[in-house]
């Protein structure tokens, strides 16, 4: 048996293949394959990925329309045949050529499921390689090696700096949701869930390529990354998580705060009805009263409301300044001498019938 699948979604990204190939190529466990689901692109990817097949017979290519990133990788863990699957979009890379390998020998070595290390980010295409962060993002490092349990843990994002064992995923029937966007931390946080704890090395496992993505947010993106809040908020108030419960409100009403308004402010039913059903899932009781957020998504929605008054009194300003300017306007002044005529012998006829016959 193989001892990792790396599983690779490819829509599109001509520009930054090679780098990421080249990386899982070069890694000293040889043992793997690369499974690159080409999801309906439309420039050259598949021409690379196929001369890349051509130099590599660990790397397969499977063509398929276009599904969305969840659905790819969902193949690419039912078509895997390693013993263990790791995740790699193909605008990322690895920094370490040894890291497959050592997170394979931990994995096996301490009996776990999932195995992984920490992140690094890509900035200006390697201008610059982040690899400390602040705040709840300090999860995305480790400090040192050894167990730790999700309990402990309770973080949502970063799922491709870890190893997953196949079967433990099949077994489980864990898969991405159908969503384009956010669908990676519901998968993650099941994952995790059902392994209740893993191992981690310090040192950086991935490279996330940052800031190049200049994303639409339309009203199908915004519903889905609402349908992922759902999901992780039903699994952390399942599962009495309540740090994660908490991160992910705090993720709702800040992080993705404008962008949930927007679809607000385009008046979709279907966000607003998502959004209302997320509040429902708040699990007010444990929040802590100075969270600013047991009012759940009533300052979201309040917020909208002010700006839609805001908007209309803008609109209506704008309607009588076009009015004053029409009314001041040559064009009017003369029309209005002109209807003033017939103004005149409609109301002359209206007293003197007699005479308008």
């Amino acid at each position: 048996m193989l001892k990792i699948s790396v599983v690779i979604p490819v829509y599109n990204m001509e520009k930054y293949l090679e780098q990421c190939i080249k990386s899982i190529r070069e890694q000293t466990l040889f043992d793997i394959e690369l499974i690159c689901i080409n999801d309906g692109s439309t420039d050259s990817s598949l021409d690379l990925l196929e001369a890349y097949c051509e130099q590599d017979s660990r790397i397969r290519v499977i063509t398929q329309e276009n599904k969305g990133v969840g659905a790819a990788r969902n193949r690419g863990i039912r078509e895997a045949k390693g013993e263990y699957v790791a995740f790699m979009d193909p605008d990322d890379y690895y920094l370490d050529e040894r890291i497959l390998e050592d997170l394979y020998q931990a994995a096996t070595t301490h009996g776990v499921q999932i195995c992984g290390g920490s992140l690094s980010e890509d900035h200006k295409d390697g201008q610059w390689i982040r690899k400390e962060f602040l705040g709840v993002y300090t999860k995305y490092t480790f400090e040192r090696e050894g167990y730790v349990e999700y309990k402990d843990y309770q973080f949502d994002y970063g799922f491709y700096r870890f190893i997953y064992n196949r079967e433990f995923l099949i077994k489980n029937e864990i898969f991405f949701p159908p969503y384009i966007r956010f669908q990676d931390p519901p998968f993650f946080v099941k994952a995790m869930i059902a392994a209740k704890r893993f191992y981690v090395l310090p040192r950086v496992a991935y490279c996330y390529r940052f800031g190049h993505q200049n994303l639409k947010w339309d009203e199908e993106r915004i519903c889905a990354v609402l349908n992922g809040f759902i999901d992780n908020l039903t699994m952390s108030r399942e599962e009495g998580l309540s740090e994660l419960h908490y991160l992910t409100v705090d993720r709702m009403l800040r992080e993705y705060k404008d962008k949930i308004i927007l679809g607000l402010e385009s008046r979709s039913d279907k966000v607003l009805r998502l959004l209302l059903e997320a509040d429902s899932l708040i699990d007010r009781t444990g929040m802590p009263d100075d969270s600013g957020y047991k009012e759940g998504v009533v300052p979201l929605i309040y917020e909208w409301e002010q700006k839609e008054v805001e908007r209309e009194k803008i609109m209506a300003q704008q309607a009588n300044a076009e009015y004053e300017n029409i009314k001041n306007s040559t064009t009017f002044k003369v029309g209005k001498k002109i209807m003033a005529i017939p103004i005149k012998v409609k109301e002359y006829c209206k007293g003197n019938k007699e005479n308008c016959r």
